[in-house]
């Protein structure tokens, strides 16, 4: 298969999803290693520095984000999570920072229902 043919596949170990925007985000391409799905959907994906860079989206058919401080504020508008985001440190290049956020999304989100 052709790079971006397949939308998502599993190695029987971990999921990975395509994502290609030339338009944002500094231009994003390839698959994307799902990390968590409980709330966001948190990515891994190597970077050319020799590590991992992190992102989510809001679902699996929803556009592909570097998880940044700056994204999260527009995309979710609950105060009191944005204010404990702003807390944590590098969320994008640490896995524990990312997990984090889901753990918080669902704090302010998911057990509010």
């Amino acid at each position: 298969y052709k790079l971006g043919e397949i939308y998502g596949y599993s190695d029987g170990k971990n999921k990975y999803r395509y994502f290609y925007d030339d338009k944002n985000e500094g231009g994003l391409l390839g698959y994307f290693l799902v990390k968590e799905t409980k709330g966001i959907i948190i990515y891994g994906q190597w970077n050319l520095h020799g590590g991992t860079t992190y992102y989510y989206s809001k679902a699996f058919d929803t556009p592909i984000r570097i998880l940044s401080k700056t994204n999260l504020e527009r995309d979710f508008q609950n105060e009191d999570f944005i204010k404990e985001i702003k807390k944590l440190k590098e969320i994008n290049k640490k896995q524990e920072s990312a997990l984090q956020v889901n753990t918080l999304y669902n704090k302010y989100y998911l057990q509010q229902n």
